[in-house]
């Protein structure tokens, strides 16, 4: 048997607890990672007490909402009393896009579907919207904010909306302020310089799998061509538009799954980001579409991002998909010869049984997922000849691949998971960067975790 199958599952797996079981007789060291909190500027999610999040462009541990929020009366009065927790960017130009998140931020009775047009949200259908968000004196109008989330409303500023922020329940009459104003200017959208309270790059690559790298995260929002993408890039310091580093580095790529956005994957894009990735993370549904802005993209990212241009690495890209982002993954690399510009693949829990692929594939999978079952990372492990990696992450359900994105236990949509947020995300960036590593071969700081002598907690790894 080969150095590279020698991890290999000897025999086939039918449930993830024959997978465990199997597993048992890899020989590798088990790794606790450690509880590091309390450090400011944060560089890993663990840095932050559950449910609050890393994020990586301003080394700040952001307010989240819980996983499952209280059920009965306490339940509904946590949905419909709004809280606002943040708002970031608090400074940026026209056209840029700022967050909002908080509980109670708006009901939604049906799901709309939603279209980026013209500069604007175009939505087809009605809602009852019992929920405003006010800005100064006036209401933000609907068609310029996105909403992925329950828990995060997305605005595209305009040059008016400057002042403090106030969300309103209609119906209950119940609303919370942020009394820091936002401030919207005008002016030309290239790069911005760093502030005094910009993290700056460390210079120094994290010690272990899951801290920022050397570099310290931007990222800016792209309304051209066809839909809305958000870039991630490394940058001098952190924050919207910041000066890129100095250097020239490889090209990857996020797509998001159905009912989630660019936004929902801020967490994988900025620790990419750090470690000299550019990541593009294209808001899309249509595959031709898709492929359309990756070569773009590949082509040169100064198109999309002026300052990036003498920036971009020329190689092949990673692909990562999330959930059904996977399918117009497969469909994008068969369209065109558009395959042989991909190094590798990151399927994270596909939405269904996909086929063997013939490129490297880091396949991730969690026992508390309810829409990617066990068995379709599984079977898509199996089908694969070569150079293929499975993480099984115990403990970890759908939702919790995304930044903020919940799909409700209570109503069947996703699993309660046994591990926190934060700790499913350091699963999937430590493999994440390690696989990106091998496939574009790079020089690899943490080879262990791909050749299999060592693994996380709640981790079952093969790989051949």
């Amino acid at each position: 048997m080969g150095e590279e199958e020698k991890n290999a599952p000897e025999e086939e797996v039918n449930d993830p607890s024959d997978f465990l079981e199997a597993s048992k007789n890899i020989p590798r060291e088990k790794v606790t990672w450690p509880d590091m909190t309390g450090r400011w500027p944060c560089r890993h999610n663990l840095a932050c007490p559950e449910p609050s999040a890393c994020n990586l462009c301003t080394g700040n541990c952001e307010p989240r909402v819980a996983f499952e929020a209280p059920t009965g009366d306490q339940g509904m009065s946590a949905f419909i009393w709004p809280q606002i927790f943040d708002v970031y960017p608090g400074e940026l130009q026209v056209n840029d896009v700022f967050f909002v998140d908080g509980v109670g931020l708006y009901m939604d009775v049906f799901e709309k579907a939603r279209e980026w047009k013209n500069g604007r949200w175009q939505y087809t259908d009605t809602s009852l919207e019992l929920a405003t968000l006010i800005i100064g004196k006036r209401d933000v109008p609907f068609d310029l904010t996105a909403r992925p989330d329950a828990y995060r409303l997305a605005v595209i500023a305009q040059e008016w909306m400057n002042g403090p922020l106030r969300i309103h329940n209609r119906m209950f009459d119940l609303d919370d302020r942020f009394l820091k104003p936002l401030v919207v200017r005008p002016g030309p959208r290239g790069a911005v310089a760093c502030t005094g309270t910009d993290p700056s790059a460390t210079g120094a690559p994290g010690e272990m799998p899951f801290e920022s790298g050397p570099h310290a995260a931007a990222f800016v929002d792209v309304h051209k061509p066809f839909r809305f993408t958000r870039i991630y890039y490394p940058s001098q310091c952190g924050g919207l538009r910041r000066p890129p580093a100095e250097g020239r580095y490889p090209l990857l790529a996020i797509l998001h799954g159905n009912g989630t956005c660019p936004f929902n994957y801020d967490y994988l894009g900025r620790f990419l980001a750090t470690w000299g990735y550019i990541v593009i993370a294209p808001k899309q549904t249509e595959t031709g579409e898709l492929t359309t802005i990756l070569r773009l993209a590949m082509n040169n990212i100064g198109d999309l991002f002026a300052p990036l241009r003498d920036h971009q690495q020329k190689s092949s890209m990673v692909l990562f998909a999330h959930s059904r982002g996977a399918d117009r993954a497969m469909e994008a690399i068969e369209i065109d010869g558009f395959g042989r510009s991909v190094a590798g693949m990151v399927f994270l829990a596909p939405y269904r049984p996909l086929q063997a692929v013939a490129l490297p594939t880091l396949l991730i999978g969690a026992s508390e997922d309810h829409q990617s079952l066990p068995e379709y990372v599984r079977t898509l492990f199996k089908q694969q000849k070569s150079k293929s990696h499975f993480v099984f992450i115990q403990g970890g359900n759908h939702s919790q691949f995304t930044d903020i994105h919940h799909w409700e236990s209570q109503a069947g949509l996703d699993g309660t998971p046994a591990i926190n947020r934060n700790y499913q995300f350091t699963i999937i960036q430590a493999y994440s960067l390690a696989f990106t590593q091998r496939v574009l071969k790079q020089v690899e700081q943490f080879p262990e975790l791909l050749d299999g002598s060592q693994r996380p907690d709640n981790v079952v790894y093969s790989y051949k």
